[in-house]
């Protein structure tokens, strides 16, 4: 019985993990060097002060090269 319920758990875990993967959702980040936030609108007025490319990007990318939440949308 223990079994069961350990690889039901096992099997829900992996499903969850392959649909968080395929909804995951889209930020947008500055493309500059120096930059370290990421921002949930295009629009958002953190943004307005990037001198480079804008990129759409999913949110597992961003915090992946160490982006955070913008101040401004906390």
């Amino acid at each position: 019985m223990f079994y069961k319920i350990l690889i039901t758990l096992i099997a829900m875990t992996m499903f969850s993990s392959a649909t968080s993967k395929s909804t995951d959702t889209f930020v947008y980040i500055c493309k500059s060097d120096g930059g370290k936030k990421f921002h949930l609108s295009k629009d958002c007025r953190g943004l307005k002060r990037c001198n480079h490319k804008i990129e759409k990007v999913s949110i597992t990318r961003a915090r992946n090269i160490g982006r955070t939440i913008c101040g401004y949308e906390n």
